[in-house]
This record gives structure tokens, sequence and C-alpha cells, in this order.
């Protein structure tokens, strides 16, 4: 689903980055041109380090309902106002 978001937006002009934990999807994505860098949803030390000045939105496209909350609530208390779509 992530692969899918990317690639939509990125049709659109639209200025993407992916994140990804797993290491050979990080690698296989890059080597095809996409803007994307390991990063565990999952880890609070993730959101709390990521500068998030001038995103607009951020689409969560993790399997897991419980990561996807974590996640959004991780970007909430970080103060992200932006668009969160899960």
């Amino acid at each position: 689903m992530g692969a899918a978001a990317y690639r939509f937006l990125a049709e659109k002009g639209e200025g993407v980055l992916g994140l990804d934990s797993d290491p050979a999807k990080v690698e296989y994505h890059t080597a095809k041109g996409r803007r994307v860098l390991y990063g565990d949803a999952e880890d609070p030390a993730l959101w709390e380090g990521l500068d998030l000045s001038g995103i607009r939105g951020v689409l969560l496209c993790l399997p897991d309902l419980e990561a996807r909350l974590s996640a959004a609530r991780a970007l909430r208390a970080k103060g992200f106002a932006g668009v969160v779509g899960r």
C-alpha cells in the first residue's frame, strides 16, 4: 500500500519521502530512484528526531492498526498539525 501511495503522489508532482523498517525494501526503492529512508514508525525516537517543518501530510501505511494509531499519536504529540492519513 505504501509503494502505491508513493507512486500516486509522485506522479501528481508532490514531494514524497518514504520510510520503511525493512532495509531490503529501502534498498529496492532507492534503486528505483525513490526517496526512501530507513525508519521504524513504532520507534518513538523516530518521531522525536524528525523535522516535520514544511510537511503538509503523512500517510501511515502500516499493516497493523495499533502501530498506525501509535504513530498518529506520536505525530500529534510532537505538534504536527498537518493531515494524517491512516
